[in-house]
């Protein structure tokens, strides 16, 4: 199943504001390509993004508005195909529940989020952890010369096992990790 959404939404600050403003699909390119760009055409890097392997470190700031959103919605445009896993649906349930406990959020607002993501999570393609992906992310610690948690190395078989070509995160080790697998990792920050 696709996930597609085609425009971005307003932020509104009322109590029925969910936090994100762009929905993470959006069919088309951002901008037309630029001959001064460093990176190369955006229409080619768009076509190249493919399918996309969202994080929870990502996932939580489509819906909690923090300084990285608008580079994440930035980062999600032209993107066709995400990649949602449990795993990251309960990470988020975490990073929420801190911050109710924190009072930084409000419970109820924060069982609002958790609904309008498991939305997305279930719009989107699944990426569940079999045995086979604990095999793969156990020979990723195994092997990778760059420190991993064992939660980032499941997020990344995930995305491998699921021929991923971009991993959306801000997690510094997973980018690092995914980096050195060939994907792209989004944003470019």
């Amino acid at each position: 199943m696709r996930a597609c959404l085609d425009r971005p939404r307003s932020i509104d600050q009322g109590p029925d504001h969910v936090g994100f403003r762009y929905p993470p699909l959006t069919p088309h390119c951002p901008r037309p390509c630029s001959k001064n760009e460093k990176t190369g055409c955006e229409r080619a890097r768009c076509q190249a993004l493919g399918r996309a392997r969202v994080d929870a470190s990502a996932l939580v700031k489509l819906f909690v508005p923090e300084p990285e959103s608008d580079d994440l919605n930035e980062a999600l445009v032209g993107l066709t195909d995400v990649i949602v896993s449990d795993l990251a649906l309960t990470e988020m349930a975490s990073a929420l529940g801190r911050r109710t406990r924190e009072q930084r959020l409000a419970r109820a607002k924060a069982q609002r989020l958790y609904r309008e993501a498991s939305k997305l999570h279930a719009a989107s393609h699944r990426a569940e952890l079999t045995p086979p992906i604990h095999r793969r992310a156990e020979q990723l610690m195994l092997t990778l010369a760059m420190p991993l948690r064992a939660l980032d190395a499941l997020h990344l078989a995930t995305a491998l096992d699921a021929k991923a070509a971009t991993v959306v995160t801000f997690d510094p080790r997973l980018r690092d990790a995914a980096s050195s697998q060939g994907l792209f990792v989004a944003p470019n920050t």
